[in-house]
């Protein structure tokens, strides 16, 4: 397919089996060490998602979580959460001088995806959707995928609470049509200091121009989880 042509291309560099073998051990890393935050005095260790999620209050006014009015509330939040989160990763890399990066705003999740995701994964809890707020960063080549991710493990802004590698030679990515990238979930505080989650993905130039090709790339990433016809269970 498109996605796993460039994949194999990436793979195959000499020059990248190094950055690749650094990712996977940062990964790893990250993995046995989760971060852990002071919270009313306790230390609480974010072990995963769920954990981050106790942090997070419920959007103001918002009616129970299974309500499907709840979803409004949070894309309204969401919708602040992603400007402030794209100016925060913006400075992050451009303090850093990363030649080539170029920061990505991704918009608030759309109500049919937020729908769909949540009766079919979450049954009917539509808090236990996460991702409405979203940001990409876009590097040159498997080097910038590393230097962004320490960056962004060693900001003061974020705390990184999962690293999905789906650049690993053995992820699966057929349930998602081929796509890869290296997504992060992460806690910030929004502007009243209330902790939000975002995701970050973190991706090459080749697979984001793949995934914003008309009838290409990315239609083959949306059509493949909705229909679920690369799932093989």
């Amino acid at each position: 397919g498109l996605y796993d042509g460039h994949f194999e291309e990436l793979w195959s560099s000499p020059e990248n089996a190094e950055h690749f073998r650094k990712l996977e051990a940062m990964v790893e890393a990250h993995a046995k060490n989760p971060p852990s935050l002071v919270v009313d005095g306790e230390t609480v260790v974010i072990r995963d998602v769920d954990d981050a999620a106790r942090l997070v209050p419920a959007p103001r006014g918002a009616p129970p979580s299974t309500d499907p009015g709840y979803i409004l509330f949070a894309q309204l939040e969401a919708s602040a959460g992603s400007i402030q989160v794209y100016g925060l990763v913006a400075e992050l890399v451009r303090s850093s001088g990363l030649p080539g990066a170029v920061v990505l705003c991704g918009g608030v999740k759309g109500l049919a995806r937020i729908v769909f995701k949540t009766l079919t994964k979450y049954g009917g809890d539509y808090a236990k959707c996460r991702d409405l707020v979203r940001c990409t960063v876009q590097v040159e080549d498997v080097r910038g995928v590393v230097a962004v991710l320490e960056l962004v493990l060693k900001s003061k802004d974020f705390v990184v609470v999962r690293i999905k590698n789906r650049f690993a030679k053995g992820y699966n990515s057929r349930p998602i049509g081929g796509y890869r990238d290296l997504q992060l979930m992460l806690l910030y505080r929004d502007a009243e200091g209330r902790w939000r989650l975002a995701e970050l993905q973190i991706n090459v130039v080749g697979f984001v121009l793949l995934k914003g090709r008309k009838g290409g790339g990315h239609d083959i990433f949306n059509n493949a989880r909705s229909l679920m016809v690369y799932d093989p269970t």
